[in-house]
């Protein structure tokens, strides 16, 4: 399970995909495992899918995850919270892709900048 909600990586046909909650994208990031493994092994690739720089500092605050949590923004970035140690909160895996997923069907055809004074969420 990844470390953070943001981190999705699976293979599917012939290609490693990430999915990027935050984003709300889903790319092709390698074609072999050993592509894969050498992105991962970098700290750049760490830092951009496997959000290396945050999870540490998550760790030396003291939020510790269960099994079957992740790390998770308090405030989303795409509800203009700032993706930094602070933001910060402990969640159910599948709750917060779970939430991801309704966040952005409701906010993807927005105007850039269009002001969003609430959000539903579905069970």
């Amino acid at each position: 399970m990844p470390r953070y909600s943001a981190t999705c990586l699976s293979r599917v046909g012939d290609g490693y995909w990430f999915l990027d909650s935050l984003e709300g994208t889903l790319t092709t990031i390698a074609t072999t495992r050993n592509d894969l493994q050498a992105i991962l092994d970098g700290e750049h690739g760490q830092d951009q899918y496997l959000l290396g720089d945050l999870v540490m500092a998550a760790d030396r605050l003291g939020i510790h995850l269960q099994s079957n949590e992740v790390y998770d923004f308090t405030v989303p970035p795409i509800l203009g919270g700032k993706a930094e140690v602070d933001n910060i909160v402990a969640m159910d895996f599948v709750v917060s892709l779970h939430m991801a997923s309704q966040l952005h069907k409701q906010v993807r055809d927005l105007p850039p900048g269009t002001r969003i004074a609430g959000v539903q969420f579905n069970e």
